[in-house]
């Protein structure tokens, strides 16, 4: 059951950052996804990746924040 949930999230929200590239909470949420999934590369490049993207949303620095933390507590 949740290897289906984190399926269902993973495959969203890559086709999320595939349509809306430029949005970091995208990149970051779906770097969340593989953190659980313990896919620690593949997070890590999506934190990085919505962190160098600019903020567009109010929102956003919330989610760096997230991603600034995530990737401090990673190997």
């Amino acid at each position: 059951r949740r290897y289906r949930r984190f399926r269902f999230r993973r495959t969203h929200l890559g086709k999320a950052v595939e349509l809306a590239p430029n949005i970091p909470a995208h990149h970051i949420e779906l770097g969340q996804v593989f953190l659980a999934q313990g896919k620690i590369q593949e997070a890590r490049f999506q934190f990085e990746r919505g962190l160098a993207l600019p903020s567009l949303d109010i929102n956003d620095e919330a989610c760096k924040r997230r991603a600034q933390s995530a990737l401090a507590s990673l190997p």
